[in-house]
């Protein structure tokens, strides 16, 4: 899993240490053979796509804005479940195959 797409990140100072770190993450783990959810794609859609504020995405006792609320931490969860049952279902249906 790679950084959560959250303000602290954001910032004009970090948000392209940000994004080559992500780049870095996912140059890894393809050289690894290893997936990688990714979670700062996945929480920029959130916010882009979907509208959701940094308000509900970020912990409200957080004053460093970096951590994630129990909102935001359940859809990730989520969308990491969906992605282990998809592997999975993948993996039964080639070995049927």
């Amino acid at each position: 899993m790679d950084l959560q797409y959250v303000p602290a990140l954001l910032t004009p100072a970090k948000k392209d240490k940000a994004i080559a770190m992500v780049e870095m993450i996912s140059e890894l783990a393809r050289d690894a053979g290893v997936n990688v959810f990714r979670r700062f794609a996945f929480m920029n859609g959130l916010h882009q796509v979907e509208q959701v504020s940094f308000d509900r995405m970020v912990d409200p006792t957080d004053d460093s804005r970096l951590h994630d609320s129990d909102w935001a931490t359940q859809c990730v969860a989520w969308a990491v479940k969906l992605a282990i049952v998809g592997g999975v279902d993948k993996a039964l249906s080639s070995d049927r195959a």
